[in-house]
């Protein structure tokens, strides 16, 4: 018997696959109008954040019991792997005629580009084994009192995301900084898992944080271009040193700075409400098309990427005028046509395809 799909997980995913499509679209034009900006800066604050929440809940089969015993799923975290290698040649290529290229060959090691994510899966997964011996383990604070273990760590990955945003000399190796500024995303996902989901929806503390998101995502909307902008880098879970804080003073000298760990711990938070917000407007039946978009986001990911490269290397996306609401209205259904078209069974077919060294099982 195959396994229960989690409907309402599948919607969401839809939507936010939806977002990164739309949000790629978006980027070549950002900055220079005020809907345009604040758009895409609302997709950016918190579409990662809840895309990787959502891994890290359906992480738990990354090391599971088999004959009596755990075993890390090695099979699963190859299947990464090989995609992330397939993703890195395909937006080498793809790049050339939209961005330009100074390297003869694709750098496997460093990536800052879309498919950091799959790296980053690589290394949060081999993280689960360690993680996955507190998860379910709860420690005595007094008589009668007692906190899941993972709740300390959790916080532990908290500031060390934090303190290593200050790390410099790095630049994109392993995308080690979107893997430690992503890190409490996802293995907040993978501590609630499923079931821990299910019931935390249903609570009130899901209302108030609806709420919450609700008032997050109106400021982003209303001040991301004319007060926010300055801060605006922190959404891409960079290092410290890139968001170029120390310009601020020079640039916007009514600017309050901020220092760069508390933009991070803001962005936490407004992005976490956003993603419980989403998650309780999302609807838990089966929802034609919709659903079927959030079973097959791994084949949009990678193939909406050349696409869109070559489209911005014919000038089509550039010539969009961000101040023409039609336009950049156009510009955003395309995307969206784009989605559902990358979802239907022919390319559910190349992907398998592009799995043949794993014919068993399959990836969403």
């Amino acid at each position: 018997m195959g396994q229960i799909r989690d409907l309402r997980m599948d919607n969401a995913k839809a939507v936010l696959i939806m977002f990164v499509v739309m949000g790629h679209f978006l980027l070549p034009i950002k900055g220079n109008t005020k809907v345009c900006t604040s758009i895409f800066f609302l997709i950016y604050t918190f579409h990662m954040v809840a895309f990787t929440f959502l891994s890290g809940i359906f992480a738990q089969g990354m090391y599971r019991e088999r004959d009596k015993r755990k075993v890390f799923n090695f099979k699963q975290w190859s299947k990464i792997l090989w995609l992330y290698v397939i993703y890195e040649i395909i937006t080498f290529f793809s790049e050339i005629p939209a961005y330009g290229r100074a390297t003869r060959y694709p750098d496997f090691l460093r990536e800052n580009g879309a498919p950091w994510y799959l790296m980053a899966l690589l290394i949060w997964y081999l993280f689960i084994p360690l993680f996955s011996y507190v998860k379910d383990r709860y420690i005595s604070i007094v008589k009668g009192f007692r906190i899941p273990l993972c709740l300390p760590l959790f916080v532990g990955i908290v500031v060390f995301s934090l303190a290593t945003g200050y790390l410099t000399g790095i630049e994109y190796f392993l995308s080690l900084d979107r893997v430690t500024a992503f890190a409490p995303c996802f293995f907040a996902g993978y501590f609630l898992g499923p079931k821990g989901i299910k019931s935390f929806l249903r609570g009130k503390v899901s209302i108030i944080l609806s709420v919450l998101g609700v008032l997050s995502a109106a400021v982003i909307l209303l001040h991301t271009f004319d007060v926010l902008y300055p801060y605006r880098n922190v959404v891409y879970g960079i290092w410290y040193e890139k968001m170029h804080l120390d310009n601020f003073a020079v640039n916007f000298p009514n600017a309050l700075y901020i220092a760069p760990w508390i933009l991070r711990l803001i962005w936490y938070i407004m992005a976490g409400c956003m993603t419980v917000l989403l998650l309780v407007l999302m609807p838990t039946r089966r929802i034609p098309v919709l659903t079927d978009i959030g079973q097959r986001t791994l084949q949009i990911y990678i193939l909406h990427r050349p696409v869109r490269d070559l489209m911005l290397a014919a000038g089509v996306i550039t010539s969009v005028d961000p101040d023409n609401m039609v336009q950049l209205f156009l510009l955003c259904v395309f995307a969206l046509v784009l989605t559902v078209f990358l979802s239907s069974g022919i390319f559910t077919a190349l992907l398998n395809v592009l799995l043949f060294p794993f014919r068993n099982g399959n990836l969403s």
